[in-house]
């Protein structure tokens, strides 16, 4: 036995990273892009639906130049968020050697997932843009 207590829960040692840390980061790579794109969907109907709602109960005029703003850059910081998983991802898919497969797998798996879930993110950023706000 060691007499170091933190030998193996240190997942960075020496700026290297353990297989642990890599496969965290392969999965998160793969899975954070699903769920930047669920709350990109979740959060802009709330906010549509609340807006509007609220807008139909007042009698107010829409505030279409705010909430257009609001949700624009709402999608930017999640597109964002699943393109630098994807960027991850091509990160840990080109440094894996033959002995960690399933890690290269799971990278190139989050790049695909990046460029699937971030194309869904860009057309529910523009739905206001194209239909307009509580029509």
């Amino acid at each position: 036995m060691s007499s170091d207590p933190l030998r193996g829960r240190v997942p960075v040692i020496g700026g290297e990273r353990t297989p642990l840390a890599r496969a965290v980061g392969g999965i998160a790579s793969f899975t954070v892009p699903p769920v930047a794109w669920l709350g990109s969907l979740g959060l802009s109907y709330v906010i549509e639906d609340f807006t509007c709602a609220a807008v139909a109960s007042a009698a107010a005029p829409v505030p279409d130049a705010a909430l257009q703003v609001l949700l624009l850059v709402l999608n930017a910081v999640l597109l964002i968020v699943c393109l630098a998983a994807g960027a991850l991802g091509v990160v840990l898919a080109r440094r894996d050697d033959e002995e960690r497969n399933t890690i290269a797998f799971l990278g190139w798996t989050g790049v695909a997932s990046a460029a699937l879930f971030g194309f869904g993110i860009v057309l529910i950023g523009i739905h206001p843009l194209l239909l307009g706000i509580c029509s």
